[in-house]
């Protein structure tokens, strides 16, 4: 079971983290990140997983990551994306919410489950949405979207294909299903070149063709060449869920680093660790992770918003300069329940 994944953004910086169970967090929606007196917190839970993030907006803010169970969680950019109000749930940010979900969660079939009662997902104001991609150590996949604020979820039959890209699932596979051998008359050159529309089929095909010769490689091999044919990512991730491992590599450097999730120690018997997700160097980064501390996730959280959210005027606000506050406090929070627990 070997999951691949492009970030198709501009440049982008990040952390690697290793993220610890049994810490207590709440529950932070948009309008919680930039109100100077937020309310308390709706939702409270304890993290049950250990997990493995990446992320370049800090802590518990992730683009994608792996939980120690084999759930894995990442979220793609999807136009006319949106939730609709819900009095009887907590609105949460989008990439918290992937951080929810690895915290609590070891299946597929767990998340899908706790979709009604989850968190209504807030984004960017004034940008687009984004759908996700869900996978797990038995190999199940799932789709998760909101079309016109209604949950559309596609699993087991309903995702025939396990491939994401930027389009609405049902409607991409719709598309598929006019080729050959998916069920119409069309033929798909892969020797073609590469384009932005035609990454859906072209993966399909490349899935389809795994086991045909001369296609039989070792498949993480596999997995970045086929990555890099769709399009070379700023960021690239290879999950190889039967041994835990990830593996990645950045457009800065093109070296393929590795952690393996067997070696991470999950526990608050130690410190938070990270480490810079363009490092230099070429496999297991074990030895290399660092002490993570509130000031270097704030350094993370000032270069990596205005990459990803970007809006000019709003980093010239005053909700700027409080999001950049309440951000620093929830990470203060989270480091002071493993110093607090190391000191017993």
């Amino acid at each position: 079971m070997v999951i691949g994944f492009n970030e198709n953004w501009s440049y982008l910086p990040g952390m690697v983290m290793v993220n610890k169970r049994g810490l207590e967090k709440d529950c932070i929606g948009w309008s919680d990140l930039v109100a100077t007196n937020p309310p308390g917190s709706r939702l409270h839970w304890k993290a049950k997983w250990g997990s493995v993030t990446f992320t370049c907006m800090g802590i518990d803010l992730p683009s994608y990551g792996l939980n120690e169970a084999g759930l894995f969680v990442v979220e793609l950019a999807l136009h006319d994306t949106r939730s609709l109000p819900d009095p009887s749930r907590p609105n949460m940010f989008y990439a918290q919410w992937i951080q929810y979900q690895i915290d609590n969660f070891a299946s597929v079939e767990e998340l899908v489950a706790n979709l009604p009662t989850t968190p209504v997902i807030d984004w960017w104001p004034k940008f687009e949405g984004s759908h996700f991609f869900v996978a797990d150590a038995r190999g199940r996949t799932a789709a998760i979207e909101l079309i016109d604020g209604k949950l559309a979820v596609s699993t087991g039959e309903r995702m025939k294909v396990p491939v994401l890209c930027n389009g609405p699932y049902q409607q991409e596979l719709a598309e598929l299903g006019q080729y050959q051998p998916f069920g119409g008359v069309k033929t798909f050159d892969l020797a073609s070149k590469p384009t932005w529309a035609t990454r859906f089929i072209r993966l399909a095909h490349r899935l389809a063709d795994y086991h045909s010769p001369p296609e039989v490689q070792p498949p993480v091999e596999f997995a970045f060449k086929t990555l890099d044919e769709a399009t070379a990512g700023v960021w690239q991730l290879v999950v190889n869920e039967t041994d835990r491992t990830l593996f990645f590599r950045t457009g800065p450097c093109r070296t393929i680093k590795s952690i393996d999730l067997r070696q991470c120690d999950f526990s608050t018997n130690s410190p938070i660790r990270f480490a810079d997700l363009h490092l230099n160097v070429k496999g297991d980064i074990a030895s290399l992770l660092a002490v993570w501390t509130p000031e270097i996730n704030q350094s993370y959280v000032m270069s990596g918003f205005p990459a990803a959210y970007t809006r000019e005027d709003f980093y010239r606000s005053p909700e700027y300069r409080v999001l950049l506050r309440n951000l620093h406090d929830y990470a203060d929070r989270l480091q002071r329940q493993v110093c607090v627990k190391n000191a017993f």
